[in-house]
């Protein structure tokens, strides 16, 4: 006749306790197997923006990183000219300010921002909450340049020039006509408009002349444009009006 076989009471209870203990093992290490996020050694780390652009626009594509847990990552700015920008929940960058080439705020001056994205999965390797940064990569923002248009002053208009009839031929009218330039370009003058003809001005100082002597009885009011124009085909203009007075 068979017996059943009989397990002592001390090591069931052995048998227990080791189950026990290997289940709080396998917990503490599933506990423990939380992996940081990291960035692609191979991801491009530069970004390219023009001047001008809206504050707040991305810059190129988001600098981001990887999860193998597919956690929630928080990525934050630090560096020499991190506080030129923001950054969003996805890693993209955007400037705080519209950038301007000729008045770069970067802290060499060159125009190329330089600054850490850092991220946080919010845990540490055991998996309790964390907020340390896990990973940081460098990037560079290039900002290029834009050609702008020229400007007149709103003090330098010429609506009220006069001459006497029968000055002579290459007569000045006026003070040169002096337009700006953002970008700080060398601009070129010339005329247009109905009674341009009439006229000439220096290409590079903005000097109107009359081309020769002005008969009162013939036409006593002429009017014309001031166009100054940078390399680049981008010109501002004004308007000129020049009244004739008997000698």
């Amino acid at each position: 006749m068979d017996h059943p076989l009989r397990v002592p009471a001390l090591t069931l209870v052995l048998l227990q306790l080791a189950l026990l203990l290997l289940l709080a093992s396998e917990a503490t290490s599933a506990q423990g197997q939380n992996s940081p996020p990291t960035f692609d050694e191979f991801d491009e780390t530069e970004r390219y923006a023009t001047e001008n652009m809206a504050s707040g626009t991305v810059v190129g594509g988001p600098v981001s990183a990887t999860d193998p847990d597919d956690d929630t990552l928080t990525y934050s700015l630090s560096g020499t000219d991190a506080s030129a920008f923001n950054v969003t929940s996805g890693g993209g960058l955007s400037f705080k300010n519209s950038p301007n080439y000729e008045s770069p705020a970067d802290s060499d001056k060159d125009n190329d921002y330089e600054l850490l994205v850092n991220v946080s999965d919010g845990k540490n390797a055991q998996g309790n909450d964390d907020s340390s940064i896990d990973a940081s990569i460098e990037v560079t923002v290039k900002v290029s340049n834009l050609n702008e248009t020229p400007y007149f002053e709103t003090w330098n208009l010429i609506t009220s020039l006069e001459v006497r009839e029968n000055r002579d031929a290459d007569w000045y009218i006026g003070d040169e006509i002096e337009a700006k330039d953002p970008d700080g370009d060398t601009l070129t003058y010339s005329l247009t408009g109905s009674d341009a003809s009439v006229f000439k001005i220096g290409s590079s100082d903005g000097q109107i002349k009359i081309k020769e002597a002005l008969d009162y009885e013939t036409k006593s009011r002429y009017t014309f444009k001031v166009r100054a124009s940078d390399p680049g085909d981008l010109y501002a203009e004004i308007e000129g009006e020049l009244i004739t007075r008997r000698s």
